[in-house]
C-alpha cells in the first residue's frame, strides 16, 4: 500500500524532464522583474518584458516587445535535465510603427544569434524559466489560456511572423 501511494506521488509530481510535452502550446511571458508571492512577472514599463511562444514540440517563436517596435526571433527549442535551449534562426524581423502615420514597416536582418539557455524550475506549482546572463529574461512565468489563445492569433496574423516564416 505504502509503494502504491509513492508510485501515485511520483505520477503526479510535474518533473522537469516532462516539461517538452507541456510546453506545447503555450506562451511564457520574460522580464526581469516578478512577484515570488504569486509567481508572476512585473512589467510595468515600455520594452521590459518579452513573448515567449512554443508553437509545438520543437519550435519556438520570441518577441522583444516594445511600444512602436516589437523584434520577432523564431528557432527550435529543446529541454535536457531541467534546461531549456532555444537554438534561433541566424534572423530576425523588426516590426516599427511610425508614432506621426502609424504607419508598419518590417526590416529583416540576418544575424548570429548564439542560444538562449534557461534553466526549468518552479515557483510555487508554476513552470518558471530562469536565465542568469540575460537581465530582460531574468524569469519567465506563462500566461493565462485566454490570452494565449489571443496571443497565438495575434503571432499567426502578424506580417513580421510570416516574413521570418519563410
Amino acid at each position: 500500500m505504502k509503494f502504491r501511494w509513492i508510485l501515485l506521488i511520483f505520477m503526479l509530481t510535474p518533473s522537469k524532464h516532462m516539461v517538452g510535452q507541456q510546453l506545447s502550446g503555450q506562451v511564457f511571458i520574460l522580464a526581469e522583474r516578478y512577484n515570488n508571492t504569486t509567481c508572476e512577472i512585473v512589467a510595468d514599463c515600455d520594452c521590459c518584458a518579452s513573448d515567449l511562444f512554443f508553437l509545438n514540440g520543437k519550435d519556438f517563436a520570441l518577441i522583444n516587445r516594445c511600444l512602436f517596435n516589437d523584434t520577432y526571433f523564431k528557432g527550435t527549442y529543446q529541454i535536457n535535465k531541467g534546461k531549456l535551449t532555444l537554438n534561433f534562426k541566424q534572423m530576425h524581423v523588426v516590426e516599427l510603427m511610425n508614432e506621426e502615420t502609424n504607419k508598419i514597416t518590417h526590416t529583416v536582418t540576418k544575424t548570429k544569434i548564439a542560444p538562449y539557455v534557461f534553466s526549468i524550475d518552479m515557483c510555487e506549482k508554476k513552470i518558471r524559466l530562469t536565465h542568469f546572463t540575460i537581465k530582460d529574461f531574468s524569469n519567465g512565468f506563462r500566461y493565462s489560456p485566454e490570452n494565449e489563445k489571443e496571443l497565438n492569433a495575434k503571432l499567426n496574423k502578424s506580417e513580421a511572423w510570416k516574413l521570418i516564416s519563410k
